[in-house]
């Protein structure tokens, strides 16, 4: 049993976690493994992109030949690594050419909520400087008080001073603020600025060996109120 903190501040990561595609990326690539015999759900799929963004820390390799070589290795498809990686990312051009954004069901939920309950509500994303656009168009901005765009404050996650930057702005500390995300930059991110973290799991996903490990984890954002005790 999870025992309920009071925290003050409540930072979500865009992306992933306040924010889908539609469809989910994870699902496109299923479906296009799928018709080529490959039975790979979306929770290994996504397993397959946190394995890819820990490489990617090691080894600083492109993520995107990362995540090939990972689904590759899932997939067991008749083709080599090279075929493969041009034929998934026609694929999944093909049947998704125009991906939009949309906001998960509990974003506004849980934001209106915690907005009743008197908490404060950031968002800390590692977007291109139209994060905050994109929360105003998807009716999520005015749930929250602040806003941290990696392409307008120039530092990205998993450095902590994007953390540091969000906290100032509303006068919190790292203890009493909680960051939830999915990808491992949240949670070492987070962790690395002094946050505690709730990975959200959305999938039912497992991290991989020598991840960095969540104070909390959550499959939906709902979740987050059981944290602070409400």
């Amino acid at each position: 049993m999870t025992t309920a903190v009071r925290f003050r501040c409540i930072f979500f990561d865009a992306g992933g976690t306040l924010i889908s595609s539609s469809p989910p990326i994870e699902s496109v690539i299923s479906n296009v493994l799928a018709g080529r015999g490959a039975s790979l759900p979306p929770s290994e799929v996504i397993e397959a992109f946190l394995e890819a963004e820990l490489e990617r820390w090691r080894s600083r390799a492109d993520f995107e030949s990362l995540l090939s070589k990972g689904l590759h290795r899932r997939a067991k498809v008749s083709m080599d690594l090279a075929e493969f990686s041009v034929w998934l990312a026609a694929e999944v051009k093909k049947r998704a050419p125009h991906r939009n954004l949309m906001a998960y069901p509990d974003a506004v939920l849980t934001l209106a909520e915690l907005k009743r309950l008197g908490l404060v509500r950031g968002v800390i994303s590692n977007w291109d400087g139209t994060a905050e656009a994109v929360l105003k168009r998807l009716g999520l901005a005015a749930y929250l008080d602040v806003v941290i765009d990696s392409g307008v404050v120039g530092v990205s996650k998993p450095d902590p001073g994007i953390f540091q930057i969000a906290l100032g702005k509303v006068m919190a500390t790292p203890e009493s603020s909680l960051f939830v995300g999915d990808a491992l930059t949240d949670i070492r991110g987070g962790q690395g600025a002094g946050l505690r973290v709730a990975w959200l799991n959305r999938t039912g996903a497992s991290l991989p060996s020598g991840a960095p490990q969540p104070d909390y984890t959550i499959g939906s954002l709902s979740q987050v109120l059981d944290l602070i005790g409400q």
